[in-house]
């Protein structure tokens, strides 16, 4: 890895200062109260910066102005006290601060770990675009995907603990191939909605392409299946999809259609039908319910690295390059 690469997905030692941001939504106070004790428990020095529990004015569904949210995140990757970024919690609103962002200032810091996942996936992706930061795509502390799960809070610890690499990720289901499948690339993506929305706001067209081998990461939550294949196809059409190389697909909270009797079992059998339809004419092989996103003991995972996708009948794996 880069000495920036080491930087980014570093472990933290005890005592570590973890900055607690909200790019996005407003997290509940109660939860960033028991996420900053959860950070503490950890043996963390949990710093919450200064807008993480403002309301803006106007719009309750943002976590103070742009302006405010922007400056947070800024302060707190700039900051040479700060040792990680995390945000606290996503819903919307990482996009909107994107353009408040100084470029030029924070090629001149120093990259340190940044976690979030959901609409932080915004984020995640400006932040390797820009300045070829790596990320950790994780669950985040001031919500019930950490609070209320002792796997994801546990995965989360691990990467604070011993950074990079993270133990390979495996779902032990059935996988849609006859043959064994094993392709390698950088990991990129996160979630859909965000990666769709991302395809119309960019104002290079290239931008929208990865120019070389690619793992794409996919996952979402209470979307309807309609709206998961209109967006696949807009990143098809867009072009994100000419060198991706394989399509590791995670959970799919809330997906199914409202009359399905048994959402658990109706979520992944129409997701596989959406995916094969949109990717089969592409060539790409598709990985099954992979543990990270949205659902139950989601794991953390590194952005913007190099990692090999395996995929056999019954099971498949991701492990990252050391």
């Amino acid at each position: 890895m880069s000495e920036g690469m080491d930087a980014g997905l570093r472990a933290l030692p005890a005592g570590a200062r973890i900055a607690l941001v909200a790019p996005a939504s407003p997290p509940r106070p109660e939860n960033i109260d028991a996420a900053v004790r959860l950070l503490r428990d950890w043996g963390y020095d949990p710093v919450e910066m200064p807008h993480l529990r403002s309301a803006h004015p106007r719009l309750p569904y943002l976590a103070g102005t742009d302006e405010e949210r922007a400056a947070d995140v800024m302060d707190a990757l700039c900051d040479e006290r700060i040792d990680a970024v995390m945000c606290a919690r996503g819903g919307y609103g990482s996009a909107r601060i994107l353009p408040l962002l100084g470029v030029a200032a924070l090629r001149a810091a120093v990259p340190k770990p940044f976690f979030g996942s959901s609409d932080i996936t915004a984020l995640h992706d400006w932040l390797l675009e820009q300045l070829g930061w790596r990320t950790w795509f994780s669950p985040m502390p001031a919500t019930n995907a950490v609070l209320r799960d002792a796997t994801a809070a546990s995965m989360l610890r691990r990467a604070l603990v011993h950074g990079y690499p993270p133990t390979p990720v495996e779902s032990g289901t059935p996988q849609p191939v006859t043959a064994p499948v094993r392709v390698h690339g950088r990991l990129r993506g996160g979630n859909l909605s965000l990666m769709a929305a991302r395809t119309s706001m960019r104002t290079d067209a290239r931008a929208a392409k990865f120019t070389e081998p690619t793992i794409l990461l996919i996952e979402d939550v209470h979307e309807k299946p309609y709206h998961i294949d209109e967006m696949l196809r807009q990143l098809v059409a867009a072009g994100w999809c000419a060198n991706v190389a394989g399509i590791a697909l995670g959970s799919w909270l809330g997906c199914a259609y409202p009359d399905d009797s048994d959402a658990q079992v109706a979520t992944p059998r129409i997701i596989k039908r959406i995916a094969h339809d949109v990717f089969d004419p592409l060539a790409i092989p598709i990985a099954m319910r992979l543990p990270f996103g949205h659902g139950p003991a989601a794991h953390t995972l590194p952005l913007g690295v190099e990692a090999t996708l395996g995929i056999g009948p019954d099971r498949a794996s991701l492990s990252f390059d050391s």
